[in-house]
């Protein structure tokens, strides 16, 4: 789905006030969506919103969350510098406070078509800003205002997929949470993202995960251990997906399927369809046997980790496993990539594309972890480090040419001197050859 709501709908005025017309979801009360006739349609200019924006489409007039409507209307993204051969990292230039300067920090790619989601916080209590910017042209695509640090109305990137993202304006009260989670087609022109109500419901659940594609979208949350998944098409109703005694996590969706980890007396790796419904896809007969976690496709490919026997909570051993894409486990065809420096799977992904597996791996002897590039054509493998001084963060993406990973002195997202760093491969020097080691 592209553009303005899919499916039957009410149309309601833009609250541009322009002539072009903004179609609803049929829930929506269009009296109160948003759409214009709100007195906050132009926004109180003390808030510092930049002139022209627009609250969010089928959002109430109370919402104080304010979007860019076109490409003209979009501020200009932080510049990137070079940091060695092949490096180049962001600069943050929105702030001079450097106690909290950012957060929701998304990344993807597609081929070489690269896009990244932050949340530049302009002062420490607000406005904050919601920018995705199209790499390796810098270029913003979509572009949000959040009022304040305490809200009561929050914005926040909930997943980037290849050609979604999914973006939640939500409103915080008495430990529940009203959720407008809009679904957003990557770049379906060359200068801006367009915004689609898909979501509207008030819940109490803590959210774990999400993950999104053109397909579906699915949250896992507790309690209990479970996830839910949606259409494309607007809705208020959320579809049953699967629920466990145990843990439910790791969602990666590829099309209209949504793969996923299961922990309970054994560690397995399912899929899902709306079709087809739920089925394994890796599983053992007991965890003696082994156990499988944290599969990443890209459509093409897949990965994941795979262990066996068990003693305790970890396994004598873990691999690296690859096959072409596959959602039956009768079609699978695995080969074993590399061995693994983690020794346990109730915790492990990564990010998979262009022929590269990219994870951050932990042993649980308490030594410190190893951020691992791994070409799945050979198995051959670089171990990251980051630049003296600092930390690996959050992992971004991963293609044919290069990886984005963020870099902080302290290791936490939101305190501190960080930025992004994107590094090209063939900057990496010679890999090692599977069965090398994990030595720094």
């Amino acid at each position: 789905m592209t553009g303005s709501g899919a499916g039957g709908g009410s149309t309601a005025k833009s609250s541009t006030g322009s002539s072009s017309d903004v179609v609803m979801p049929s829930y929506v009360n269009a009296s109160s969506s948003g759409a214009g006739g709100c007195s906050n349609d132009q926004p109180d200019p003390s808030w510092g919103v930049p002139n022209g924006w627009v609250r969010p489409p089928g959002s109430p007039c109370e919402c104080e969350i304010y979007m860019s409507p076109d490409a003209e209307h979009m501020r200009a993204p932080s510049p990137w510098v070079g940091c060695g051969d092949g490096c180049f990292e962001l600069v943050r230039d929105w702030s001079n406070d450097t106690s909290y300067t950012f957060g929701g920090v998304h990344g993807v790619s597609q081929s070489t078509s690269r896009r990244i989601a932050y949340k530049r916080y302009l002062t420490p209590t607000g406005p904050y800003e919601l920018q995705i910017v199209r790499l390796p042209e810098n270029i913003v695509v979509f572009d949000a205002w959040q009022r304040a640090e305490l809200g009561p109305w929050f914005v926040d990137t909930l997943a980037l997929s290849r050609d979604r993202a999914l973006t939640q304006v939500w409103k915080s009260t008495d430990n529940t949470a009203k959720h407008w989670n809009l679904l957003y087609a990557l770049d379906p022109s060359p200068a801006a993202m367009k915004a689609s109500l898909v979501y509207d419901e008030v819940v109490s659940y803590l959210e774990l995960e999400t993950a999104a594609s053109a397909d579906l979208w699915a949250i896992s949350f507790q309690p209990p251990h479970a996830w839910k998944w949606h259409g494309s098409a607007p809705s208020n109703q959320l579809q049953p997906g699967y629920s466990t005694p145990g843990y439910v996590g790791g969602l990666e969706a590829s099309g209209p399927n949504l793969f996923f980890d299961t922990h309970t007396s054994v560690d397995d790796i399912m899929v899902f369809d709306p079709v087809g419904g739920n089925r394994k896809l890796v599983t053992f007969a007991s965890a003696q046997v082994g156990g499988a976690c944290g599969l990443r496709t890209d459509g093409k490919d897949m990965a994941w980790y795979q262990g066996g026997p068990i003693s305790g909570k970890t396994y004598s051993s873990v691999d690296l496993v690859a096959a072409p894409f596959a959602t039956f486990a009768a079609d699978i065809v695995p080969h074993v990539v590399r061995p693994a420096y983690q020794n346990f799977l109730d915790g492990c992904g990564g990010l998979l594309g262009g022929g590269y597996h990219l994870s951050r791996e932990v042993h649980d002897s308490g030594a410190n972890q190893r951020v691992v590039l791994t070409r799945l054509s050979d198995g051959n493998y670089w171990i990251l480090a980051p630049r003296p001084g600092r930390n690996w963060a959050e992992l971004l993406y991963v293609d044919a040419e290069e990886l984005a990973i963020v870099e902080t002195l302290t290791g936490k997202f939101t305190h501190g001197d960080w930025t992004i760093v994107r590094r090209t491969i063939a900057s990496l020097g010679p890999p090692r050859p599977p069965g090398s080691g994990f030595d720094p």
